[in-house]
């Protein structure tokens, strides 16, 4: 008998930085953003995309998913979707 599955989703990881205002080279490092990348006069931030660019607002998290793709994100959108990575290093039982 061939009947439908469920399956749930691999959460992706991501990594994630935030824009706080003073951290504009750790932006480009992170980025890998063109040295022109810079602040706006409201303090928002560009980010060159190819064919378009990003914007992000002082608080906000800009994430790069494993495509190496950027997007930006409000505090609390970012907040709701995720959570610290949290590495677990298993070791070998002792008896």
């Amino acid at each position: 008998m061939n009947a439908p599955r469920k399956y749930s989703e691999i959460p992706p990881l991501i990594e994630a930085i935030q824009w706080i205002g003073t951290n504009l080279e750790a932006i480009k490092e992170f980025t890998k953003s063109a040295p022109n990348s810079g602040i706006t006069h409201r303090g928002e931030i560009i980010i060159p995309q190819g064919c378009c660019n990003l914007m992000a607002s002082k608080g906000d998290f800009i994430t790069k998913n494993q495509m190496g793709n950027f997007t930006v994100y409000p505090v609390k959108m970012f907040r709701e979707m995720y959570q610290p990575f949290i590495e677990i290093h298993e070791t070998e039982p002792t008896l």
